[in-house]
């Protein structure tokens, strides 16, 4: 007879908190005891829990992404919400506010401002910061969740920043143009620094990026006055060149 999967007990709850959202969402995307650990920042044994609670209540990715906090805490009876005590609660409102005013400012630099800022309480890591933002953006409805098919869309454009380029041998100084190019579904991302920004560069630009990717979509998306455009890549006449070299559809 088979062993049956039981919660840990509350003599055997964490010294620090174990995001099994987190963990069961990586778990169900096919990732690694290794690859979990490193990514949650928890232990193994809170990956081989998360696992027995997917087979033993058949968790699938859908119900997943509409269990509650308390869903969780039920499967999880682990002191979750004691340990949570003990961190300092990020003001993630301003934090989102911040990134209103500036669109440069990121995630990482909020996560330094509060790791840095004095407090008796523990800080959360990087990546669980960032998870418990997303949890933040949903609640309040900042973001909207769009679906992508795979290898349908690439996604292009310059970065906007400049870095600076140094000549090795006169140590004159330029600026150098950031061409970035991802695959939604994948996150897959392609970035080539460029001297300027003309057509030349953008097409040069493409060709490095379908060779890095190994093939092309069926649309290619623009960006323009912040919104982008996605736009069948045979019917755009930049691409004219390409459509012979790379079977472009």
């Amino acid at each position: 007879m088979a062993a049956r999967w039981a919660p840990p007990s509350s003599t055997e709850a964490h010294t620090s908190m174990a995001d099994y959202r987190l963990i069961m969402s990586l778990l169900l995307k096919g990732r690694s005891y290794r690859e979990v650990v490193a990514a949650a920042g928890c232990s193994h044994r809170d990956v081989s829990a998360a696992k027995a609670a997917i087979r033993v209540h058949e968790i699938t990715a859908g119900r997943l992404g509409v269990m509650s906090e308390d869903d969780l805490a039920g499967l999880f009876p682990d002191g979750r919400s004691r340990v949570s005590a003990e961190y300092e609660q990020p003001d993630f409102a301003r934090v989102a506010r911040s990134m209103r005013a500036n669109r440069h400012f990121t995630l990482l630099q909020a996560w330094r401002a509060s790791a840095a800022a004095s407090s008796p309480l523990r800080r959360y890591g990087y990546a669980q910061y960032c998870h418990l933002f997303g949890e933040f953006a949903v609640r309040n409805d900042l973001v909207a969740v769009l679906h992508h098919e795979p290898g349908r869309a690439m996604l292009g454009d310059w970065a906007g920043d400049t870095i600076p380029l140094a000549d090795a041998v006169t140590g004159e100084v330029s600026r150098a143009y950031l061409f970035l190019a991802v695959l939604p579904f994948s996150g897959y991302v392609f970035c080539r620094a460029f001297t300027d920004m003309r057509m030349e560069a953008w097409i040069a630009a493409h060709v490095a990026a379908f060779e890095f990717i190994g093939g092309t979509g069926k649309y290619a998306g623009i960006k323009g006055n912040g919104t982008w455009t996605y736009t069948t890549i045979a019917d755009t006449v930049a691409y004219d060149e390409m459509e012979g070299e790379y079977q472009l559809p």
